[in-house]
């Protein structure tokens, strides 16, 4: 699969191919066909408390395919995004609060 990866703070996206993904128990894959980097993935890469590591993909903003469905389920499948929805290996957002000494 083709993807964004960030690399370090303060460094350009890397722009990579990586294995495609193999789902989880009650898991799906989703073959993206375009994803956006907006300004909340620019900013991860810029502040340590969002804790992304290298490799880490970037991009929520995305339309795309089910491809493989959890053992059992229906092909019938809502559009809408799930609360709570997360890609697979994506920096943690929001960040973990900081907190000042008083």
């Amino acid at each position: 699969m083709k993807a964004v990866t960030f690399q370090a703070l303060h460094t350009p996206l890397a722009f990579e191919t990586l294995p495609d993904p193999t789902p989880d128990a009650g898991q799906v894959v989703v073959k993206v066909g375009r994803c956006g980097i907006c300004g909340s993935d620019l900013h991860m890469t810029e502040d340590a408390a969002y804790g992304c590591q290298h490799g880490d993909v970037l991009g929520h903003e995305l339309a795309g395919e089910v491809v493989t469905l959890p053992q059992g389920r229906s092909p019938v499948v809502r559009a809408v995004r799930p609360p709570g929805w997360r890609l697979r290996r994506i920096c943690r957002y929001p960040p973990q609060p900081v907190h000042q000494a008083a």
